[in-house]
């Protein structure tokens, strides 16, 4: 029987109760010791279940924060210890040309990735891979900035910024971009913040252009879907439309919060809204709640063993055909208090801290 007394105190009590004369004996013996624990540590006994607390020795070293958390660690301070602790080891979950070379262990678990017309970490030489093509979408696969992302609709630049670039084409100029963002190394290339990183190989990667839409819909729209996984429960979800603005859903209400954050159930509650009125997609509600299901038994698959992951895709065919675009450990998303400590709290309570 485990329990918990306190934060960051976790006790170990196996008892063996057999049916025979001396069950009663043995159980009013355990009470006892819990009672005398109890007192000892000036605090309210909580049981767990053996999962809560098993899962913990399966986190890999190089995301453990355990010695470093209590019950009043903030989200945004739980983000900042991921980044100092994140190291190259990451990188085969992170890094966006290993993942579609089929080196990461989750194209191992025959993940369905966004398909694939180029990756390299050696050259970011693409010029030739883009010439002929009217859809599609280049990444500088080492860069947060999104300023390195670049999506091409029937010809037409969609998303990103070549301003700047030269090149009498739009492909000329989105592989100027590519070879500047290419070059770029260090600090200035970390995926999750200043100090970490370093080590991720540069890399530009080519894919399909993956668009979404319904008959309701006047357009296509490029849908990602974000799903936030605490210890293996998605607690936050944001669907974006576009450079439209998202929708962000949080698992439990404010009511919940106290609760044990892994209790069964729960509701899903609109956390934010942050489309744009005038292009906001008609019937965007209904297709969010086809597809929420879905990708949340997705990404609580593909995040088991961690204590907390993004796991994001993109949307085609009225979500019958969800893929996975990345991944990522300490994702730049500012959410609402209420949501930001219901996370935190579901975090620390997984590393045996009672929030």
């Amino acid at each position: 029987i485990m329990l918990s007394f306190g934060p960051h105190t976790w006790s170990v009590l196996v008892v063996d109760l057999v049916p025979d004369d001396n069950a009663a004996g043995v159980l009013y013996l355990w009470l006892d010791l819990v009672d005398t624990l109890q007192s000892g540590a000036n605090e309210t006994a909580v049981l767990r279940s053996p999962r809560e607390v098993l899962r913990m020795t399966g986190v890999p070293a190089w995301l453990d924060i355990s010695a470093d958390v209590d019950a009043s660690v903030s989200y945004g301070h739980l983000m900042w210890l991921r980044q100092q602790r994140l190291t190259e080891e990451s990188g085969v979950f992170l890094d966006k040309v290993r993942l579609r070379h089929g080196t990461s262990p989750a194209l191992a678990a025959q993940v369905p990735m966004v398909p694939n017309i180029h990756a390299s970490s050696t050259s970011p030489e693409v010029l030739e891979k883009l010439r002929g093509l009217k859809d599609y979408v280049v990444k500088v696969a080492h860069m947060a900035r999104t300023e390195y992302v670049f999506v091409v609709d029937n010809g037409s630049l969609l998303i990103g910024n070549v301003s700047d670039a030269q090149g009498d084409s739009l492909e000329e100029r989105i592989q100027n971009r590519v070879r500047d963002g290419f070059a770029q190394s260090g600090p200035q290339a970390a995926v999750c913040g200043p100090r970490n990183f370093a080590a991720l190989p540069p890399g530009v990667v080519v894919e399909e252009l993956v668009l979404e839409q319904l008959p309701d819909w006047d357009q296509q729209w490029v849908v990602e879907v974000r799903v936030h996984v605490v210890w293996g429960q998605a607690l936050v979800v944001e669907f974006g439309f576009g450079k439209s603005g998202a929708v962000v859903f949080s698992r439990w209400n404010q009511s919940e919060l106290a609760d044990n954050p892994e209790a069964e159930g729960g509701t899903w509650n609109v956390e934010a809204l942050h489309l744009d009125d005038a292009k906001y997609p008609a019937g965007a509600y209904d297709f969010v709640g086809r597809c929420t299901r879905v990708a949340v038994k997705r990404a609580e698959i593909y995040a088991r063993g961690f204590d907390h992951m993004r796991v994001d895709f993109l949307s085609r065919a009225h979500c019958t055909e969800l893929f996975l675009s990345e991944l990522s450990f300490c994702p730049a998303v500012v959410f609402n208090p209420i949501t930001e400590r219901m996370i935190a709290n579901a975090w620390v309570y997984g590393y045996g801290v009672d929030p």
